[in-house]
C-alpha cells in the first residue's frame, strides 16, 4: 500500500511536469484508492477490537470517491471547452508578443490544452503596411513563443495594419532646446510631436528629457529604444547613422528616419510640410 502510495505521488509529479491530464487522473484515481484501503483497514481493525466503524468509514469513502470524481470532471471540462490554458502560461505569452516593438496592440490572445500540447491563438496591430515585413516579424513571434513555452504545440497570430489616428515625430535637441542636435545620443531631450492624420498642424508639442544621454557606452541605442518605447514613427535627424545601432533598432521597429540639414526645429518640420506651434524650452 505505501508503495501504491509513493507511486501515485510521483505519477502526478510527472503529470505536472508533462502537463499530462491523463497521468493527473490517474495519479487521483491511484491515490483515492490508497485512501479508501487505508480507511477500510482501519474499519476492519477496529471491528476486530469491538469497535463497529463500518458505516463511519463508508461515509467517509464516498467522500474521497465523490471530490476525486468531481475533480476529474472539472479538469476534464476545461479541456473540452477549451479553457484549461492556466493563466500563467497566457500570461507569459501576453508578455512575449509585446516584448515586440513592432507590435502596437494585443487585440485577443485564447489558449487550449489537448493533452499535455497547447494552442495559442492570438490577434495583434504591427507598425507596418509591408505585408513582407508583417509576416517576417510574426514567423519570429511566434518561433520565440514555441521555444519559451512548454509542450506548445501550435501558435495562430492573425495581424493587421495600424490605422493610427495620429503619427508621432522625434527630434533632438541641443542643451538650450533651439536647435537640432547633430549628435543624436547625446541629445539632452527630444522634442515630440504629434499630429492627427490627414492634418498637418501639430496637434501636441513636448519636450521628452533623455534619460541616456550621459551614458558613457551605448547611448545611442538606449535612446533609440527609449523613443520606441514611447511609439514614435518618426525621427528627424541632421546626420545619418544608417550603419550604427540606433539605425538598426529604429529599422528593427520601423521607425522611419528622416534627414534633414535645417538648424531649427520649425524650419525642419516645416520642409517637410507641418506647421509647429513655438515650443518651450
Amino acid at each position: 500500500m505505501a508503495a501504491t502510495f509513493w507511486f501515485s505521488r510521483y505519477e502526478k509529479k510527472v503529470g505536472v511536469k508533462i502537463n499530462s491530464p491523463i497521468l493527473l487522473a490517474d495519479a487521483a484515481h491511484i491515490y483515492t484508492d490508497v485512501l479508501s484501503n487505508t480507511v477500510v483497514l482501519a474499519a476492519v481493525v477496529s471491528s476486530a477490537l469491538g469497535f463497529p466503524l463500518e458505516k463511519v468509514a463508508a461515509l467517509i469513502v464516498v467522500g474521497f470517491i465523490t471530490k476525486t470524481g468531481l475533480q476529474i470532471l472539472k479538469d476534464g471540462a476545461k479541456v473540452l471547452l477549451d479553457a484549461s490554458m492556466d493563466y500563467e502560461t497566457l500570461r507569459k505569452a501576453e508578455k512575449l508578443i509585446l516584448n515586440f516593438p513592432q507590435v502596437m496592440e494585443l487585440k485577443s490572445l485564447k489558449g487550449r490544452n489537448s493533452g499535455r500540447f497547447k494552442f495559442l491563438e492570438a490577434n495583434i496591430t504591427l507598425r507596418t503596411h509591408d505585408l513582407d515585413k508583417a509576416h517576417a516579424i510574426v514567423s519570429k513571434i511566434e518561433n520565440q513563443m514555441k521555444a519559451d513555452i512548454g509542450n506548445l504545440d501550435q501558435v495562430l497570430i492573425h495581424y493587421e495594419p495600424v490605422q493610427k489616428a495620429e503619427t508621432i515625430y522625434a527630434l533632438p535637441l541641443t542643451d538650450d532646446g533651439r536647435s537640432v542636435n547633430p549628435h543624436f545620443g547625446e541629445a539632452n531631450s527630444f522634442l515630440i510631436v504629434k499630429v492627427l492624420t490627414g492634418k498637418t498642424v501639430a496637434s501636441q508639442v513636448e519636450i521628452l528629457k533623455n534619460p541616456y544621454c550621459k551614458e558613457e557606452k551605448g547611448k545611442g541605442i538606449l535612446s533609440a529604444e527609449f523613443l520606441t518605447e514611447h511609439r514614435v514613427d518618426t525621427v528627424l535627424l541632421r546626420s545619418d547613422f544608417s550603419s550604427k545601432g540606433p539605425s538598426y533598432v529604429f529599422s528593427n521597429a520601423n521607425i522611419e528616419i528622416q534627414l534633414t540639414d535645417e538648424e531649427r526645429p520649425e524650419q525642419a518640420f516645416a520642409k517637410i510640410g507641418i506647421t509647429l506651434e513655438a515650443h518651450e524650452t
